[in-house]
């Protein structure tokens, strides 16, 4: 009776080498480490769009937030007109306060000259009076008139004069509180456009400082949060890698403990067949 075959042995062609197997596995290894590339490959694939998405929606709150801090500016910009106008119109009325207080002190000192020159007019009238009479004593009622048409004419002239005067000390003043009202103008308005050019340099530096700040903060926020994902990725890589390699030596030790139980089988039915032979 033919001895029984060992438990678990697997029969196999003695012709046949034990060590003919692996080749065929070491190709299928290939196959599977292939396949694990592309499949690492189309992953990282689709988390970068995801990374892309990311960047792109912080890039559009940006924006938006660019947009917003504008539009405070530009709301800035007419509320710093109207406090420079209102400085403009607190320096217009003490101007004219000044001019004010300056024409009635003119106005006091020609009131206090016509006052004066009038009372030297009534003086020298009185005088030219009490000469002539010290000098004809009695006369004729003719030459009374006639000095006093002289006298009145005299002090008609006098008042034309003062009031020619007056007429030109207004005209004057009126003239040199235009040209200084002009000049005051022309200086406010020169010191408003560069008070307006300053606050919107200033609004607009101070914008673009935050904006690059923001913008900076948002790339180190991308940054870091890339650097994560593809830390993880990469971790997650290894993993596999690593279970692919756990794998591959489990796979190997198979293999080899299937070749030894082959080579013992092939043994085992040699000596069967050497043992029959005899």
């Amino acid at each position: 009776m033919a001895p029984r075959d060992s438990e678990g042995a697997i029969p196999t062609d003695p012709d046949v080498a034990p060590d003919a197997a692996p080749d065929g596995d070491g190709l299928a290894s290939n196959v599977d480490q292939q396949e694990f590339d592309r499949a690492m490959e189309q992953e990282e694939q689709q988390e970068l769009p995801v990374f892309a998405q990311v960047r792109a929606t912080k890039y559009v709150e940006l924006d938006k937030e660019s947009a917003v801090e504008l539009q405070c500016l530009v709301h800035a910009l007419p509320e710093a007109n109207e406090r420079v106008s209102a400085g403009i119109e607190q320096q217009l009325a003490a101007c004219k306060l000044v001019h004010e207080a300056e024409t009635a002190r003119l106005e006091e000192m020609l009131r206090a000259e016509r006052a004066r020159q009038e009372q030297e007019l009534k003086e020298r009238l009185a005088a030219k009076r009490q000469r002539r009479e010290q000098q004809t004593g009695d006369v004729e009622s003719t030459e009374p008139e006639d000095d006093s048409l002289v006298d009145e004419r005299e002090t008609m002239e006098t008042q034309t004069q003062l009031e020619e005067q007056a007429m030109a000390y207004r005209e004057s003043l009126v003239a040199r509180q235009q040209q200084e009202l002009a000049g005051v103008m022309r200086e406010l308005e020169h010191k408003t456009a560069v008070d307006q050019c300053l606050v919107a340099e200033r609004e607009h530096s101070l914008l673009e400082e935050k904006l690059n700040r923001e913008r900076r903060a948002l790339q180190q926020s991308l940054l870091a949060d890339q650097q994560h994902r593809e830390a993880q990725l990469h971790q997650k890589v290894q993993l596999e890698a690593a279970a692919e390699a756990v794998a591959e030596r489990e796979l190997t030790v198979l293999q080899e403990q299937f070749g030894q139980e082959q080579a013992a089988a092939t043994a085992q039915e040699h000596e069967k067949q050497e043992a029959r032979r005899r």
